[in-house]
């Protein structure tokens, strides 16, 4: 049986961006924007989340803009935070091509598999 976020994940494929100097070429920042998507849908701040998690806004801001190296477990509560899908993220960031504008599709095909 495929789980609907393995159906999200395939059909995402064929939406994403991979045209030379396409903005923001980074996984890393697709994956930020992503979670940032996702977190504002959800009406969360970055205070927010970073409370929850125990860290500082900081941290929060600079997983979001992919700006430095952050332990993982971090990372992966902060998916689960924002109801987010591991699976999107290996996605993003597996793609050397995803842009921030395909983690911000990403994160709103994701929202659209909620309603």
């Amino acid at each position: 049986m495929i789980s609907t976020c393995s159906i999200a994940t395939y059909a995402y494929t064929d939406y994403m961006s991979d045209a030379p100097g396409s903005k923001s070429h980074s996984g890393g920042k697709a994956v930020g924007a992503y979670l940032r998507k996702l977190r504002e849908s959800r009406g969360l701040s970055v205070a927010e989340i970073a409370e929850k998690l125990g860290s500082e806004p900081s941290q929060i801001w600079r997983i979001e803009k992919w700006r430095s190296d952050t332990r993982s477990s971090l990372v992966f509560k902060f998916i689960a935070l924002v109801r987010g899908s591991a699976e999107d993220v290996f996605l993003l960031m597996n793609n050397p091509n995803a842009t921030e504008e395909d983690g911000e599709r990403l994160a709103d095909l994701r929202l659209q598999l909620e309603n």
